[in-house]
């Protein structure tokens, strides 16, 4: 029975050892990652570091967290940040945010309130700490611009997860619910349309080979070419608005302009108010509006239902030989 207690109590103090350890390990590489960003030119203020959770978690805290890109592009600033990770599997995060947040971003200051934003992030357990996956899920959330914008969802859900086998391929997949529009162009919208200022729901699911893969290395150095796509195959995109729906599958490069270059089978149910929307909202340009809906009228055959091939080549989207709009931009 003696040796007993003794193999408990030694059992844990080395884990406790271990754990006390670990976590100086934590808040270190912390420090150091934070160092290495600054010396790549990252602006980076942070009050404190701190980690706690004895004795199963290493649960590490940043206050008073200000963020900004070393070509000031991006700006973010929160009360605090925290990574969340089981002390026997410290691969594995989980990110949890402030319920407010500020991200400065193109001339704006957009303020973000959510509930329960949080993120899962699992890397390979590596030198080069490769991503396996990351998932990001969050409540109600509001964004208000100081230009003068706003725009809400009440619930959010975002995954990406490495392909097995591949060194540099992912799956992309959300779904997001109850999308109010910024308000100018919910009601220049309403005004023409009878779609209502908020979208239903949005739901992607999309697989992308990348320049690179997603790692350690991707965004520390400030001379680092960036991490963009080269290739999309679109499983589905699927939107629903108002008595309108979106459905979409193809697939897409990108030219070296940055401008895809493929083709989507689009679908259409209450196929005018959708141009109408997109009209106003410049992915179709208004110049070509009649000519636009006289063609889709013709293919529509007096159908509130229609599916077509939309197309992008040459830095322009087209319908068949009509070009209505640039392509998408990477």
């Amino acid at each position: 029975m003696r040796f007993l207690a003794i193999l408990v109590i030694s059992a844990g103090l080395l884990y406790s050892g271990y754990w006390f350890v670990g976590a100086s390990a934590v808040e270190s590489g912390a420090e150091a990652a934070i160092e290495d960003l600054q010396a790549d030119n990252w602006l980076i203020d942070i009050a404190d570091v701190k980690t706690r959770g004895f004795p199963s978690r290493f649960d590490t805290t940043l206050t008073d967290v200000n963020v900004t890109t070393p070509d000031g592009a991006l700006t973010y600033r929160a009360r605090f940040l925290q990574a969340l990770a089981l002390s026997y599997a410290p691969h594995k995060v989980i990110l949890a945010f402030a319920n407010e947040q500020t991200v400065e971003v193109a001339g704006q200051s957009l303020g973000i309130t959510s509930d329960e934003l949080k993120a899962s992030a699992a890397v390979q357990a590596s030198t080069t700490a490769a991503l396996d996956d990351i998932t990001i899920e969050s409540g109600p959330i509001t964004v208000v611009s100081d230009v003068g914008w706003d725009t809400a969802i009440s619930s959010a859900l975002a995954a990406l997860r490495h392909v097995n086998g591949t060194d540099q391929t992912y799956d992309l997949f959300g779904d997001f619910k109850d999308i109010a529009l910024p308000r100018a162009i919910a009601e220049a919208i309403g005004d023409v349309t009878p779609l209502p200022g908020t979208l239903q729901s949005v739901r992607v699911d999309v697989r992308a080979t990348m320049t690179a893969p997603l790692d350690r290395y991707a965004f520390a150095q400030e001379d680092a070419a960036p991490v963009l796509p080269t290739f999309l195959l679109i499983r589905s995109i699927e939107a629903k608005w108002g008595a309108s729906r979106l459905a979409a599958e193809g697939q897409m490069t990108f030219d070296s302009l940055g401008s895809a270059v493929g083709e989507l089978n689009v679908t259409l149910i209450e196929w005018d108010s959708v141009i109408d929307a997109l009209v106003l909202v410049g992915v179709v340009d208004p110049d070509l509006s009649d000519t636009v809906h006289s063609v889709l009228s013709s293919m529509a055959q007096g159908e509130k239902t229609l599916t077509i091939p939309v197309t992008f080549r040459n830095g322009q989207s087209f319908v068949g030989l009509i070009p209505i709009g640039p392509a998408p931009q990477l």
